[in-house]
């Protein structure tokens, strides 16, 4: 691996990746390295600690393995591959009789977890798990192919009061996804607890339409653990950030270009900070009975990076919005209860980007086509 790229060819029973042609071009499938790399991260079929990661471009080809529902053919197809391995497991205490031969992870055929990043923008991706033995020991198992999902932390709104050391929160995420965690980490004393909500989703999640959920998190520590000082009057909370949620731990991800030994999840937040503009516009219906003139409404806007982070921002009750981004191309959709009973998707003309320029404005008018 060199330069962001797969310089030899490496092979896992019915996976293998190719080196690409040479070009002198960073970015593939619309993707960056970093960009890339914290979906990489992202992915919950790599979550927990590995001894190593390898991540970068290459020519994947997948063979006698079935294919999940929708995954295109993988005959040397240009993707971002990464693979993880020596993954840390505590296994029950094993005894070995004298003489016998050791179950030492030596022996054993080592499993890798690949991830292939196939899709332009990072929509559609599989994890490809080769034949091994599990490292506390039991018959071989895989090879196994799978849809990847990443893990992603959404936003969320307060709807109970904290009562018995617990909250109601609502959170909005695709339809499409699966509770992944809750977490209500803070500060006893002062009364300041960060909330995070996150949620597993398909990495082609961008047809699925936004639904709204409930859940209940706990706090911790609780504000009424026995023998603790009295709890706050006032509890503050906030929000954890949204987007991509970093669940592989290793000491570093091999195959950045310029040989950077950060996590792409860190390489990718310093990029992203370097720069920001604002999107700001309106939402409006538009057709229907005549004279069909624009109406503005309230509305939800989905903010859709490069990166697949999501950003959502609820609009005044006059339409307009606006929303502080990172410098770049966004995919700028809207959803209305007002429109197709909130089903519906309203889009910003003819425009399938929208493009923001570090400390300018950029207008956008997004319109929900009614007929």
């Amino acid at each position: 691996m060199a330069s962001g790229r797969y310089v030899q060819i490496v092979a896992m029973s019915g996976l293998q990746v190719s080196p690409p042609p040479l070009t002198t071009t960073t970015e593939h499938l619309g993707l960056t390295w970093s960009q890339a790399a914290t979906l990489f991260e992202a992915t919950s079929a790599v979550q927990g600690s590995h001894a190593h990661a390898i991540f970068g471009y290459g020519l994947a080809t997948l063979e006698g393995s079935r294919r999940p529902a929708g995954t295109p053919p993988l005959r040397r197809r240009g993707a971002w591959v990464g693979i993880t391995w020596g993954g840390t497991t505590h296994c029950p205490a094993e005894t070995t009789k004298p003489g016998s031969a050791s179950t030492s992870s030596g022996s054993r055929r080592q499993i890798y977890t690949s991830v292939v990043i196939y899709g332009d923008h990072g929509d559609g991706a599989i994890v490809y798990t080769s034949r091994g033995a599990p490292p506390c020991g039991g018959p071989m198992q895989g090879p196994t192919v799978e849809a990847a999902k990443e893990v992603l932390s959404v936003p969320w709104q307060q709807k109970t009061p904290v009562h018995a050391g617990a909250i109601g929160i609502s959170y909005r995420a695709p339809a499409c996804a699966t509770l992944f965690s809750t977490a209500g980490h803070g500060n006893l004393h002062t009364g300041q607890f960060s909330l995070d909500v996150e949620v597993t989703v398909p990495f082609d999640h961008a047809a699925c339409r936004i639904a709204t959920r409930a859940t209940t998190i706990r706090l911790f520590p609780s504000l009424t653990p026995p023998g603790a000082p009295a709890a706050p009057s006032h509890v503050a909370l906030s929000h954890q950030a949204t987007g991509p949620v970093a669940v592989l731990e290793a000491g570093r991800v091999g195959g950045a270009p310029g040989g950077s030994a950060a996590h792409a999840s860190s390489s990718a937040a310093s990029a992203g900070s370097a720069s920001i503009g604002t999107l700001g516009g309106v939402v409006e219906t538009v057709g229907g009975p005549a004279p069909g003139s624009p109406h503005p409404v309230r509305a939800t806007v989905i903010v859709r990076g490069a990166g697949r982070s999501v950003v959502e921002v609820s609009t005044a009750p006059d339409g307009a919005f606006s929303i502080d981004l990172p410098a770049g191309t966004y995919q700028v959709t809207a959803r209305s209860p007002r429109y197709q009973d909130g089903r519906g998707v309203c889009h910003p003309g003819s425009a399938s980007t929208i493009g923001v320029q570090p400390g300018r404005t950029t207008k956008v008018r997004i319109t929900c086509e009614e007929r």
